[in-house]
């Protein structure tokens, strides 16, 4: 007979650091395998309508493309630095 595992991986990514959440089923709840933020369902939901509304007001203000600018510029500079190894 199949054991259930303690934990199962999510697409969903963690709110604080974008690294890979774990759910742990007995517990009931997710931890970030990155920097060991741990969620319940309620705070994990809470967090990421959060960064949604900060999403909203930076779109209103127009501030996305400036960031959109540093990561590309980023993405460029990262490219280049892999063409030369």
């Amino acid at each position: 007979m199949l054991r259930p595992r303690r934990g199962r991986r999510t697409r969903m990514g963690c709110p604080e650091c974008g690294g890979l959440l774990l759910y742990d089923r007995d517990l009931k709840i997710y931890t970030c395998q990155n920097c060991g933020r741990v969620f319940t369902r309620e705070e994990l939901y809470e967090a990421r309508r959060r960064i949604a509304e900060e999403i909203r007001q930076m779109l209103a203000q127009g501030q996305v493309d400036e960031r959109e600018e540093i990561a590309k510029e980023y993405l460029k500079w990262y490219l280049s630095n892999k063409k030369e190894r």
